[in-house]
């Protein structure tokens, strides 16, 4: 009779379990957005060194450093846009992007045989377009 209330017949569960499930759920969810948090920094830090790195590249490791912040704090404010669009319209516009990265690549074909330097057939493109 320990599981029932005297007399009733309904059974409870013991406090002492109702508040482990508490306290486990709570902790999961803890656990969750702790590790959501450690990836959001490790993506801000190689934000941030690739874009150091690239500074020194240019004797500018201050300016790469700012834009490589930059870089990192965009790629947080387009995860929170990414999150009220729907599904199929982030993939219908990776879609599009990667024809159009290929389209392009594909209209640079023939001058890269001409001319092996690829900032001239940029030049040639841009007055073109």
């Amino acid at each position: 009779m320990a599981g029932k209330q005297a007399g009733r017949g309904i059974s409870f569960v013991p406090c002492t379990l109702q508040i482990a499930q508490i306290t486990a759920c709570h902790s999961a969810k803890e656990r969750r957005c702790r590790a959501v948090l450690v990836i959001k920094i490790a993506v801000l830090l190689v934000f941030l060194l690739s874009g150091y790195f690239i500074g020194l590249k240019y004797n500018a490791f201050i300016e790469g450093t700012a834009i490589g912040l930059l870089c990192g704090i965009l790629s947080f404010l387009l995860e929170r846009a990414f999150r009220k669009v729907s599904l199929g319209r982030v993939v219908g516009a990776l879609a599009g992007l990667v024809t159009g990265i290929v389209f392009a690549n594909l209209l640079l074909l023939p001058l890269r045989r001409i001319s092996p330097d690829i900032s001239l057939a940029w030049f040639i493109l841009n007055s073109l377009f």
